[in-house]
């Protein structure tokens, strides 16, 4: 019954009883909203609750902590590149990457850009966690003063970066080597076609047998009724591609 029903004139102390009831009341919608506060950190508490482990607390803040399991997290990958392209406004190659030394637990985060389109990529790595941030050199030739070689890379005639000669310090994953962003068909070319640089080529063949070689060696062949064989060739300076039953060919653009 709402407190209208109480007849204040026949009830001795109305106002102070009005008065508790409805502190009970704001006092109970304070504990609901309470209650609804703890049930949201139970969740939260709940996805934890007997997945971990405890650990000795350090004695001091200079105290020896724990550190090999958080480099097992991430030691089983040599290197991490963070970002890897370039900037045709610019004109630059643009580079930042983690190298972390399974040796020692040391990490380097290096980063450098550069305008030269081809060379050796390199880098002074780091040799305490307290000072992990390098500058990559890039440098036309080779040069062990410049610290440690990552990569040989060129810039191809599509703004394309192709890597080769690629130093024991950094590894790419499977598929990292092919993350294209964009990829478009080029200019034709007719046969036998000779390379201007690093380029990716498609070469299609007649309707019945087609024979496809690269330098001398024939990396394609055979046949079929009412079909045409498509074979993609990636080439670097001076291959020669040639053949028989082939009927057109075409570059292929592409970036990554």
């Amino acid at each position: 019954m709402s407190f209208d029903f109480f007849n204040t004139s026949h009830l001795a102390f109305g106002s102070k009883l009005t008065y508790a009831f409805n502190e009970l009341e704001k006092q109970l919608s304070i504990a609901e909203r309470n209650i609804e506060k703890i049930s949201e950190y139970l969740e939260i508490v709940n996805q934890y609750a007997g997945r971990n482990y405890r650990v000795p607390q350090p004695d001091s803040a200079e105290s020896p902590v724990r550190t090999n399991e958080i480099f097992d997290l991430f030691n089983d990958k040599k290197a991490s590149i963070q970002y890897f392209y370039y900037d045709e406004n610019t004109s630059t190659i643009n580079l930042k990457l983690l190298l972390y030394d399974q040796n020692n637990n040391v990490m380097t985060m290096a980063s450098g850009s550069t305008t030269l389109k081809e060379g050796y990529c390199y880098v002074k790595k780091a040799i305490t966690n307290n000072s992990p941030n390098k500058t990559l050199s890039f440098v036309e030739n080779k040069d062990s003063k410049e610290g440690t070689m990552l990569f040989k890379y060129s810039v191809g005639s599509n703004n394309q970066i192709n890597i080769t000669e690629m130093g024991s310090d950094i590894q790419l994953e499977q598929g990292d080597e092919c993350g294209y962003s964009t990829i478009s068909k080029g200019n034709n070319i007719s046969f036998p076609y000779t390379a201007k640089g690093y380029e990716c080529i498609c070469v299609v063949g007649r309707d019945n047998n087609t024979e496809v070689t690269l330098n001398g060696r024939v990396v394609a062949k055979g046949g079929g009724y009412n079909m045409k064989r498509h074979v993609i060739l990636y080439l670097k300076k001076d291959d020669v591609v040639s053949g028989g039953g082939i009927s057109s060919g075409f570059k292929i653009n592409y970036s990554k």
